[in-house]
């Protein structure tokens, strides 16, 4: 590739920025039911391999050491294949850390050992570096289809840092409210923005959108590191819980979820994608390994007959029962395929044409459509002393779904 050198100019310091941020908190549970199929990566030859980020297209980029020192450089996987991602001559190590749907990647390399970063840029094939004007180190760690990209800098060798959004040759840079270091991590292409902040105490995690700061922590964690954001709003990163282990995490819809690789003693959760594709690199016999974790089935919430309760089923009275399967603010009703959907294993009736008898409607009055499948009732393979009814189904990208609800079966 090409290696060109680029120093951004036109720095915007955006002090007044962060004097009119509010702050809230992410006061979620734990446990969410969403259960993963999981796959090593490692390139050929390297002594160990991360995986930091992922495209929609499901291109992985990452890094990989090649000698017991640390040094190495970084990669891309797609359909398969690798590909290295070569830094300047004069290299020590570095990475890969993310990937647009445009194959625009970003990243750092360093000179030598515990030298500060320089960031760059693959973009059609062309190798450039960049770095923040006044910095010694510079960080970026996402990309989103826009091309803007977030880091973080430092200005000396012994402090960090200092958050950052790269947009063309325009920075913006930013802090958390009272914080002595704040990084910036993931950037969607809604323009929201996680990271992590360090303010006299543990390091915690913040969600930055429309000008307010979100701190999040994980239950019981002592250290929270968001590192990725999708477009629905669904973060992924690491904390290290009060054993002192690092495990990754999954925050979907106010709830968070423990993503441990089977059998590893570490899991690092780094990046996540529109379908909740997730990547990240793990610990196990002593070496690293990259890791893609994809949903094989999600769990979603339905309605029964909505607006009925107690939702009584009269299996011999003929007819059609309805079924609402709910969107909610990470989970788009619409990318269901209706003529995937069983419930009680009977399928979705069909009308004219033999379409799905199916439609779009916001049963529950949140602002999101929901999808309204209709089964018959005489298909429905329930007994009178069932009080659950159980959907399954896909999405149009081949997710796997399932949900229940209560029932009153009538004979």
């Amino acid at each position: 590739m090409d290696t060109a050198k680029r120093t951004v100019r036109g720095l915007v310091v955006a002090a007044h920025f962060v004097l009119v941020l509010a702050v809230f908190a992410v006061n979620g549970r734990v446990a969410l039911a969403v259960d993963y199929e999981f796959t090593s990566i490692d390139f050929p030859g390297a002594l160990s391999t991360a995986a930091f980020g992922i495209n929609n297209l499901g291109d992985i980029v990452g890094g990989r050491d090649t000698t017991p020192s640390g040094g190495g450089s970084g990669f891309l996987l797609s359909g398969g294949t690798f590909t290295s991602i070569d830094f300047p001559p004069g290299s020590f190590s570095g990475g890969a850390h993310d990937i647009n749907d445009a194959g625009e990647i970003v990243g750092e390399y360093r000179a030598c050992c515990g030298a500060d970063g320089r960031g760059f840029l693959v973009s059609e094939g062309s190798f450039s570096t960049f770095d923040v004007p006044g910095a010694v180190g510079t960080m970026p760690w996402g990309i989103n289809n826009a091309g803007q990209i977030a880091g973080a800098y430092n200005t000396d060798h012994f402090s960090c840092c200092y958050a950052f959004i790269l947009d063309g040759d325009n920075v913006q840079t930013f802090e958390f409210p009272g914080a002595s270091g704040t990084e910036a991590h993931g950037i969607n292409d809604l323009g929201q923005i996680v990271g992590y902040y360090a303010a006299g105490g543990p390091t915690r995690g913040y969600l930055l959108s429309n000008g307010i700061f979100t701190t999040i922590d994980f239950p019981g964690a002592v250290i929270t590191l968001p590192q990725q954001i999708n477009d629905a709003g669904e973060i992924v990163g690491w904390y290290i819980g009060s054993d002192g282990i690092e495990h990754g995490f999954l925050l979907s819809g106010g709830v968070y979820r423990t993503i441990d690789f089977p059998g590893a003693s570490r899991t690092f959760a780094q990046g996540i994608n529109n379908a909740g594709h997730i990547v990240g690199y793990y610990n196990k016999d002593g070496r690293t390994h990259g890791f893609l974790a994809i949903p094989s089935v999600t769990y979603v919430g339905i309605d029964i007959k909505p607006g009925s309760f107690p939702n009584s089923i009269n299996l011999g009275s003929g007819g059609n029962v309805p079924v609402a399967i709910l969107s909610t603010s990470t989970f788009n009703a619409a990318t269901v395929d209706p003529s995937s959907v069983t419930l009680a294993s009977a399928p979705v009736q069909l009308k004219g044409k033999g379409s799905p008898m199916a439609s779009l409607e916001d049963v529950n009055d949140d602002g999101l459509l929901d999808l309204v499948v209709h089964v018959s009732t005489s298909a429905l393979q329930l007994t009178e002393t069932d009080t659950e009814a159980v959907l399954e189904g896909m999405t149009f990208s081949g997710r796997a779904i399932w949900g229940s609800d209560m029932v009153r079966v009538v004979p």
